[in-house]
């Protein structure tokens, strides 16, 4: 089962090669459920839509400068350091 990831939608290099490697991604600010992690844009922007009540744990990563290498890196770790 494929892995829901919720993004900025100014990320679209990496909303793409997530896709391409299978991962299903949703907008991040959008009305959404069941995600496992959020990549935002610099600074984290109001969550109203998202709906995390479903998560155990959302891992949320800044995407600023990241390859989607980097991205998946933190995913199979499920891992990441500071939010800011």
């Amino acid at each position: 089962m494929a892995k829901t990831i919720a993004v900025d939608g100014r990320f679209q290099s990496l909303i793409e090669g997530l896709r391409e490697r299978g991962y299903e991604v949703v907008d991040l600010y959008r009305p959404h459920t069941g995600v496992s992690a959020c990549i935002y844009y610099t600074g984290i922007r109001d969550f109203h839509n998202a709906d995390f009540s479903d998560n155990t744990a959302v891992l949320m990563i800044d995407g600023k400068g990241r390859t989607v290498e980097d991205i998946e890196a933190i995913l199979q770790r499920g891992v990441y350091s500071s939010l800011f």
